[in-house]
């Protein structure tokens, strides 16, 4: 049985390439968190869009197989 553990990230916020209206803050695709894109954290060009990360280890995720987090 696959059992999922939860992360700890409340240390930080998380961002993707889904901008809000403010246009600020984005959705991380690896784990849900909203990222302040002003914050300086760690992004990556996928297919011709721009994708932003809580974190180095969210970031390294999505490197390794992008489209496992994109295909919902």
């Amino acid at each position: 049985m696959n059992k999922h553990e939860p992360q700890d990230h409340s240390h930080h916020q998380h961002g993707h390439s889904s901008v809000s209206p403010d246009d600020r803050t984005v959705k991380d695709p690896v784990c849900g968190m909203t990222v302040a894109l002003d914050q300086g954290k760690p992004s990556r060009e996928y297919s011709g869009e721009t994708f932003h990360f809580c974190s180095q280890k969210c970031h390294d995720k999505f490197a390794a197989d992008p489209e496992s987090f994109l295909s919902g």
